[in-house]
């Protein structure tokens, strides 16, 4: 297993309140600003998305 460790700031400028992260099109978390979190994902290549509450989100990075 590796861990997949996930770093929102605390910004000014930008309110989301909580943006998912998908890995391989499956939600895992929700992060707010200012947090940090952590978790275990399978050896491999992954699918890696932020996508906010107004559906807009990242390019998926493998």
């Amino acid at each position: 297993m590796s861990q997949l460790t996930i770093i929102r700031p605390k910004e000014n400028l930008y309110s989301e309140k909580k943006i998912k992260i998908e890995v391989d099109g499956k939600v895992m978390v929700r992060i707010s600003q200012g947090e940090q979190i952590a978790f275990e994902i399978p050896n491999g290549v992954h699918t890696l998305r932020a996508i906010t509450i107004l559906g807009m989100g990242s390019k998926n990075c493998r």
